[in-house]
Formats: C-alpha cells, sequence, structure tokens
C-alpha cells in the first residue's frame, strides 16, 4: 500500500496487498555499507510485531519503529505496508543520504531461513546494476522473540508501480516494451549470479521520477522462503494477505528448492500481459489459496492477439512463452526474454516464434518499406513466370501417331 502522503503524490496505486513500494532509491556515490548483519537490542513494542505489549492511544495508534536508530541508520515515517512486512523512510548518518528500511514481519521467519538470512546476506550486496536498488545494510535487530530482520535500501523518490506508469502516462506499445526491456535485462543480471527474485510484480518494479526502471527486493523473498509463507497469511474472512496474482505454478509446490529462474519467466509473462493490454491473464484476486493455485496451475490464458487484433503476433507469441504451465517450455531465463523482446524491436525473428520466409520478407518490407515493395514485385513476376512455365511444362506430349501424320504430309 502507498502512503498518502509521499512525495505529495496522490495515492494511484491499485489495491495491491503485496505492494509495498511508494519508495525508490539511487544514490551513485552512496557506495554500501559491507552488507554485514547487525544485532542491535531493540526495546519492546507493540503486538502487531509479536513483542511485548505496550500502551496504546485510542485516536490515533503511534508507529513504535518511528524514530528508532538501527546502528546510525534513523527511522523517519512510514512509506507502505505489504505481506512481508512495513517499509519505512530513513535516514542514514554514514555516508549521509536518505534510505529505505524494510522490516520483515515477525511470523514468516524460522530458525533455518534466519541462517540462510545471514549466509545469502553479503552475496545479495553484490548485486550491481542501474536498475535493481542497493541494499546497503542486512541486519537484525533483537526483540524479545528473538532477532527480527531488516533491510536497509537505496531510497527511490518519486517511485510508482510500472503499470501505473505506463497506463498514466499512455506510453505507446514500442515505449512500453523498451521500459519493460530494461527491466529484464536487470533481472537477467540477477539470473546470471544465481539470484532468482521470486517475487516480481508491479510493486516491486518501479519507476523513477526520470522514467527509469529500478527493482525493489531483489532476493529477499529466497533469503526469507517467503512464497508460500506470506500467501499462507490470512485474515479473519479467510482472505491472502499476499499476492498470488504474478506467482508462477511451481511457487504452490511448497519446495522453495525447486525453484529456479524460469519462475520470474512466469512472473514477468503476467506483467508484460498487464502492460501490453491493461488486463491480467486471469484473475485471481480474493480467491482462497486452494483455488488461486488451481488457476493458476490450470487455466490457460487467453492469448493477447485474442484479446485486441492489434497487438502483434511476435508480442503475443512472447507472453504466451512466458506464461507456459510447464516451465521447461519458457524461456530459460530473462536473458533470453530480453534477447526476444529486442528482436521485436528490430524487426527480427523470433526465438518464441520462428518465422518463415513470408515472415521475414513482412518484417523487412516493414523496416524498408520502398525497398520491400520492389522485392515484393519481383517476387511477384517471379512467380507469375514459373506459373506459365509450369504450364508449359504439363502439357501432355503429343502421342506417337501425329508425330507420324506430320511426317507423310511433309
Amino acid at each position: 500500500m502507498s502512503d498518502p502522503t509521499s512525495n505529495g503524490a496522490p495515492d494511484d496505486t491499485p489495491d495491491d496487498p503485496g505492494d509495498v513500494s511508494g519508495h525508490v532509491p539511487t544514490s551513485p556515490e552512496a557506495a554500501p555499507a559491507s552488507g554485514r548483519v547487525v544485532h542491535l537490542p531493540f526495546p519492546g513494542v507493540d503486538n502487531d510485531y509479536g513483542l511485548s505489549p505496550r500502551p496504546r492511544v485510542r485516536a490515533r495508534r503511534v508507529d513504535p519503529l518511528l524514530g528508532l536508530d538501527l546502528g546510525g541508520v534513523v527511522i523517519t515515517r512510514l512509506i507502505g505496508e505489504g505481506g512481508m512486512g512495513r517499509v519505512y523512510e530513513a535516514h542514514q548518518a554514514n555516508p549521509a543520504r536518505t534510505v529505505a528500511v524494510k522490516v520483515v514481519r515477525q511470523g514468516i521467519t524460522t530458525d533455518q531461513t534466519m541462517r540462510r538470512f545471514e549466509r545469502e546476506a553479503e552475496f545479495l550486496s553484490r548485486l550491481q546494476h542501474p536498475a535493481i536498488a542497493r541494499i546497503h545494510i542486512v541486519g537484525t535487530y533483537a526483540s524479545d522473540l528473538g532477532d527480527v530482520p531488516f533491510y536497509v535500501m537505496e531510497y527511490i523518490p518519486d517511485a510508482r508501480p510500472i503499470t501505473n506508469y505506463v497506463h498514466g502516462r499512455q506510453l505507446n506499445l514500442e515505449a512500453r516494451l523498451t521500459l519493460f526491456k530494461q527491466v529484464c535485462e536487470a533481472v537477467a543480471h540477477g539470473h546470471d549470479r544465481g539470484i532468482v527474485h521470486r517475487d516480481l510484480k508491479p510493486g516491486n518494479i518501479l519507476i523513477d521520477g526520470q522514467g527509469l526502471p529500478k527493482i525493489i527486493d531483489f532476493g529477499v523473498a529466497r533469503s526469507m522462503d517467503s512464497d508460500l509463507a506470506i500467501t499462507a497469511m490470512r485474515t479473519d474472512t479467510g482472505q491472502l494477505v499476499g499476492t498470488v496474482q504474478y506467482m508462477s505454478p511451481e511457487q504452490f509446490g511448497g519446495d522453495p528448492e525447486d525453484l529456479d529462474s524460469r519462475c520470474d519467466i512466469y512472473s514477468l509473462g503476467v506483467v508484460l500481459y498487464e502492460l501490453v493490454s491493461g488486463d491480467m491473464p486471469y484473475n485471481v484476486r480474493r480467491k482462497p489459496l486452494h483455488e488461486a493455485s488451481r488457476v493458476v496451475c490450470e487455466q490457460v490464458p487467453v492469448p493477447l492477439r485474442t484479446l485486441d487484433r492489434k497487438i502483434p503476433k511476435d508480442v503475443s507469441a512472447i507472453a504466451d512463452k512466458c506464461l507456459q504451465k510447464d516451465r521447461r517450455r519458457r524461456y530459460h531465463d530473462a536473458g533470453h526474454l530480453s534477447a526476444d523482446l529486442q528482436r521485436v524491436l528490430d524487426g527480427q525473428p523470433l526465438e518464441a516464434r520462428p518465422a518463415g520466409f513470408l515472415g521475414w520478407l513482412a518484417r523487412f518490407g516493414g523496416r524498408r518499406k520502398r525497398v520491400g515493395a520492389r522485392i515484393g514485385l519481383l517476387l511477384l513476376a517471379a512467380m507469375i513466370a514459373s506459373t506459365d512455365h509450369l504450364g508449359l511444362a504439363v502439357q501432355p506430349a503429343r502421342p506417337p501417331h501425329d508425330l507420324v501424320d506430320f511426317t507423310v504430309s511433309f
């Protein structure tokens, strides 16, 4: 959810319980801290975090984390809240800069995930790509119920989820594909280093004030084993707290070790579908987990081309390949997806849909209309000539007696 006071901008983010954005960072001059894990004493707070109770204010509850100092990082305001925790704006003393702090919700961590959290902290901090929000510090603070993880991340002002941005700006298809390709290149950077995002959705794919993409929470879901831990959390009415709209079929299998880069490809396919059409491939909002799982694992999405005949076949083919239920039929990683998007922009044949000669001619003619028209005329003339020749060639030969009659008459 977005904070309506964030940057003075209206809250136009869709009702996505998993969207804890509303921030985005960029500070090239700010070299990250070492990715260290810090253990800080922490005073008791209210039961929202599962810690010791404290008196509540009837009219308005004061967030107990506001003003707290996490080792030189002072939390100043709440940005948003989602299934995995809360995101705050904060000020870091050294180096002096504004940062974002994600405090992981208690109840989705175990001793095993805490050990993994510490083991992967430094690894995650090494992701360096202009479209990936940097993780400056990964740490924990001590509570009455154990250590609570937090992340100090790059802060990105004036950020909007990618879907809100493209629809609000009414970008044309080429601009949308170009922006989405930049996102895929950033995801490929992680895939090349063995890091799978596992929670790609518009709320984690932000566009900053300059129109540049920035992916947040890269690797966080993996380190916290939070795929189903988040979505399994329910309200009193039985509804899911976390979003499952962008989860791949295998993420419902319950085995986090069985996931690879292709689960990100599926999620990117859902985002692409939404960017191009404005619709979701299927709607599992407000469905129980078992029903959402059935829809995602069994229901075949309507092809983009069927929704709108104006959508190019190649774009529809890319989305179809990303959304295959069998992950062996998807792109292997985001690098291959990005390469096919570039082929669309260049008018070249796709990996997703190899083109024959006529497909190549259509693309060639589309890019070079005058040359394409001349080639078309030449081909047409050649076809007519070959047809005439074929007609002569298949004429039945005269029987032998015709030849004899001709000879006699001579």
